[in-house]
């Protein structure tokens, strides 16, 4: 028997991928009631964010895809889509932000196009939960978005630099002292080339960062000037300590020592 357009009984539409599934709970959520510009809204800019996040991270953009595989009926309608390794290390960044409330996890693209999920979502009064893990994360419209307010200043970092380059868009690609990798914008080829000189090593660069105000946690940064230490030549201990004495927020839990350790025994990896 058709399914009528008017009826209103609560149901559910899954998106199944190997190691992820999209639900997405509402009324009318079936395939022949469900707008589909609507439903490609919504997994394409889910797509958006997952890829996003996934170079954020240093994976390729060539590695990073979503193929729709299988579409079945089954009372509602289940749709198969795999999932690249790459784009794997993308799902997992935005399933954690979306649990644990901070979009700091994550960059600017993935939060403006997670955003526009969450407006299309209250309009067609949808919950939306992306289950990789347990527990899921949702996207629920009843709730407000993640605060994304956000402050400036200028501040230094301590990074392993991993990749630096860009003709159109200099970027340099580092690990931040607590493990996470993240990629930061480069002010001109000439300061990127720098960067460049020093891949596979510990530096300070110096730069215009913005901050989540409910977490303070660091949102973006801008590299504009590569700072003048040397782990090859300096004290890296004595400088990890200063730094953390000036930049106390940023190393809260870091151990100058076990850092160094571990970012030694990881420089091959």
């Amino acid at each position: 028997m058709a399914l009528s357009r008017h009826w209103t009984r609560p149901c559910a539409l899954w998106f199944i991928m190997p190691s992820f599934i999209i639900k997405i709970d509402g009324e009318n959520v079936y395939p022949k009631t469900v707008e589909l510009r609507h439903l490609l809204e919504t997994l394409t800019r889910l797509r958006k964010a997952i890829s996003a996040a996934a170079i954020d991270a240093g994976e390729s953009p060539n590695d990073v895809f979503l193929s729709l595989t299988e579409i079945s009926d089954k009372g509602s309608s289940l749709l198969t889509i795999d999932e690249s390794d790459a784009a794997s290390v993308g799902t997992s960044r935005v399933s954690q932000a979306l649990r644990d409330g901070d979009l700091s996890l994550i960059p600017k693209p993935s939060r403006d196009e997670l955003h526009k999920v969450w407006l299309r979502a209250k309009h067609n009064k949808w919950t939306i939960s992306m289950h990789n893990s347990t527990p899921a994360a949702v996207i629920d419209p009843t709730r407000p978005f993640p605060a994304t307010a956000q402050v400036r200043g200028s501040t230094s970092l301590f990074v392993y630099v991993i990749r630096a380059g860009g003709e159109r868009s200099p970027h340099v690609l580092v690990r931040l002292p607590n493990g996470d990798k993240r990629t930061f914008s480069v002010n001109g080829k000439a300061l990127a080339s720098q960067l460049g000189s020093k891949l596979y090593r510990r530096v300070v660069i110096h730069g215009d960062a913005k901050w989540f105000v409910s977490t303070r946690k660091l949102a973006e940064f801008k590299v504009t000037r590569l700072g003048s230490y040397d782990d090859q030549a300096a004290d890296p201990g004595a400088t990890l300590l200063s730094l953390s004495d000036a930049m106390g927020r940023h190393w809260q839990g870091v151990d100058p020592e076990e850092y160094l350790r571990d970012e030694r025994s990881g420089d091959d990896q």
